[in-house]
């Protein structure tokens, strides 16, 4: 796994979200292992590795993926998006905090807080992102508009 990574050379790649978005996220699935293997040495938690894979890994790649299809449907698909950026960096930060809050013994109540509307607004942002692209082509008209 971080011989693929290395091998992806994460530095040397494309700086767009995209690119950036899916090496983040493939991290946070190799972080869900790490975290697996110490809950396996009970250090930490069961939910760690959870929410690692789940928020950080699965949700970041879902979101990266429909940013994707979007742009490529945009004709853009290497563009800057910055609500996909906020969407992404939202997502990151929830799988962290979510984390961190697993990993206390009495975890604040802000810490759930946080992560909880930061993952609502990773997703509300990926939500948007979806709805600002037409259903139909561009070859073909929208549905109100009708040829004379």
């Amino acid at each position: 796994g971080l011989r693929r990574l290395q091998l992806l050379r994460p530095m040397s790649s494309h700086t767009t979200p995209g690119v950036l978005g899916i090496l983040t996220g493939l991290g946070w699935c190799h972080i869900g292992t790490g975290l697996l293997a110490l809950y396996v040495a009970e250090w930490v938690p069961a939910a760690a590795p959870l929410h690692a894979w789940a928020i950080g890994g699965v949700g970041m790649l879902g979101i990266v993926i429909v940013t994707s299809i979007v742009r490529k449907k945009e004709r853009t698909p290497f563009g800057r998006s910055r609500v996909a950026e906020f969407a992404l960096v939202a997502c990151g930060a929830a799988a962290f905090l979510r984390i961190a809050a697993a990993g206390l013994e009495e975890p604040p109540a802000l810490l759930f807080a946080g992560a909880r509307f930061l993952w609502v607004a990773a997703f509300c942002l990926c939500i948007g992102i979806l709805l600002r692209q037409p259903v139909w082509s561009r070859s073909c008209p929208p549905p109100s508009a009708s040829p004379s």
